[in-house]
């Protein structure tokens, strides 16, 4: 990362690192959001479009491609880690 291959000034080896890291903060930052999609989105997604797929079922009834949507659609929100998870990392 560039920020962090600038050059600092400081008398302190640990101040040097603190506004290194200081500096690094913003691009890592902007380089999750970027690289990751928010996790809550793409749960949330799951989740209405498992329930599209299911109440579609019950009013037309089952077929192979709903099942498997279904499937696929639950195995994604088991995945996903929960709000404890997130935060403990």
């Amino acid at each position: 990362m560039a920020s962090w291959a600038q050059f600092v000034t400081s008398s302190s080896p640990i101040d040097m690192v603190t506004q290194k890291l200081k500096r690094l903060k913003p691009t890592l930052r902007n380089w999750n959001k970027d690289t990751f999609r928010n996790i809550y989105v793409e749960m949330e997604e799951a989740s209405e479009a498992l329930n599209a797929i299911q109440a579609e079922t019950s009013l037309l009834g089952d077929t192979d491609d709903r099942l498997l949507a279904v499937i696929d659609y639950t195995i994604r929100l088991n995945a996903a880690p929960t709000h404890h998870q997130i935060r403990s990392t």
